[in-house]
């Protein structure tokens, strides 16, 4: 039997063909992708350790503090009793949170992370120690947001690190949302007749 020309180098490129294609299934996959670090906490702090934080959006500032018995109250803009739920999930967020993603660059591009006029800014104290996260925008893929933590006053190069969108969730509530709710008043009972 005389294979016709033709049908010979097909024969020869699905050979190829096959033979690439179970190559490139026996290989491991990528461990790592470019780009991509180990995973880091964001601050070396426990919950427990912050002491105060302070929200700043461009039109509103939250001021919140730890009173002698460990119960968080807002200062700014009303004064009260805060919502612990919504303290105790940002100040968790800021002492268990993790960024896998950090790159460099110069303070000029700023502007391109969201960076330059932040759309959320959080300064706490935690063992007396003054910490910030700059929130700008979301990544190109909306699964994390660019930040600057603790960025130095004239930096040459500013370190940016993706967090969680958790955090844009922490800051999004109204000023109400983070004062404790005020218990319904029950109607009194009617006297009998």
């Amino acid at each position: 039997m005389k294979l016709k020309p033709a049908t010979f180098w097909l024969l020869f490129a699905a050979l190829i063909l096959g033979s690439v294609s179970l190559w490139s299934l026996q290989q491991p996959p990528r461990t790592e992708e470019a780009g991509q670090t180990t995973p880091q906490k964001l601050f070396a702090i426990e919950e427990s350790q912050i002491q105060s934080l302070t929200v700043k959006k461009p039109n509103e500032t939250l001021l919140f503090e730890k009173d002698e018995n460990g119960v968080w109250q807002m200062k700014q803009p009303q004064q009260g009793v805060a919502n612990d739920a919504a303290v105790a999930f940002l100040a968790n967020l800021l002492a268990t949170g993790m960024s896998d993603r950090t790159f460099s660059i110069p303070p000029t591009d700023l502007a391109t992370y969201g960076l330059d006029q932040p759309s959320t800014t959080i300064e706490f104290t935690a063992n007396g120690k003054p910490h910030t996260l700059a929130l700008g925008n979301k990544n190109f893929n909306q699964s994390a947001i660019y930040a600057l933590i603790d960025a130095p006053e004239n930096p040459q190069n500013l370190t940016v690190s993706l967090v969680s969108l958790d955090f844009e969730t922490a800051v999004g509530r109204s000023p109400h949302a983070w004062l404790q709710p005020t218990p319904a008043a029950s109607p009194s009972p009617s006297p009998a007749e």
